[in-house]
């Protein structure tokens, strides 16, 4: 039995850990492949400044920017220089853009469009560029550095382990089964199975399941491509 079960064990999975371990819980993080595996390991490493979402997603650009704090103050070697993000879009929109980044007191500039190295100059007719600052960190490093302080405050980590099935009764968590219907007990379950979040919601039917969709499926793979920065096409639907 333990106090808090967290299924994922990804940075949120173990940072979660972490700080309930240092509350004084006993915590046991349950992983069905290696730690970090999934999302983790696969995303691009950028701690957003919120410059993305200003659009659409507003509401969110204050906790973008303390998530950047956050992730400076706990693993600041962790870290990896980069150069600004660049953001392309359409003229009818440009101040629009620049007026919400305005608004959010986020910084960018202006910048020519023969100065964009990566993409050939033609393919960028009719857009504007604007430039931003992005904080890359590597994943890697912040998974191992979390690793070590959850197993120094005494966090349990049972990896290769997939949850079948949470247990609850009179709507209540109860905890998981594992393995051969193996129960591990406890009155308080968090979810941070990322990529494996949909399967475990529909387990037990949840109506939240259908709304979980992987961002993984929007990625790229360019393996002999030298790309050094952030590129973001903010035109949707266009090339």
């Amino acid at each position: 039995r333990f106090d808090t079960i967290i299924v994922g064990g990804g940075i949120a999975g173990l940072l979660t850990a972490l700080r309930l371990s240092q509350s004084g819980l006993r915590v046991v993080v349950i992983e069905k492949d290696k730690l970090g595996s999934g999302a983790t390991l696969a995303n691009q490493g950028v701690i957003h400044s919120g410059a993305l979402y200003v659009r659409h997603h507003g509401h969110i650009v204050r906790q973008c920017q303390e998530a950047q704090s956050a992730f400076l103050a706990f693993a600041p070697a962790a870290e990896i220089s980069a150069q600004k993000t660049l953001l392309l879009t359409p003229p009818d929109t440009t101040k629009e853009f620049m007026d919400m980044l305005s608004a959010h007191k986020l910084n960018f500039d202006t910048m020519p469009i023969n100065e964009v190295q990566e993409i050939e100059t033609e393919s960028l007719q009719g857009y504007s560029v604007l430039s931003f600052e992005e904080r890359v960190f590597s994943s890697r490093q912040i998974l191992q550095e979390n690793l070590v302080a959850c197993l120094a405050n005494g966090v349990t980590i049972l990896t290769g382990t997939s949850v079948d099935q949470l247990i609850y009764s009179e709507d209540k968590v109860r905890g998981v089964t594992i393995g051969l219907n193996q129960v591990i007990e406890s009155d308080n379950v968090v979810l941070a199975a990322g990529l494996g979040m949909a399967s475990i919601l529909q387990s037990f039917n949840s109506h939240y399941s259908q709304f979980f969709t992987s961002r993984l499926t929007t990625m790229v793979y360019l393996p002999h491509a030298s790309i050094s920065r952030g590129m973001v096409i903010a035109a949707p639907g266009k090339p």
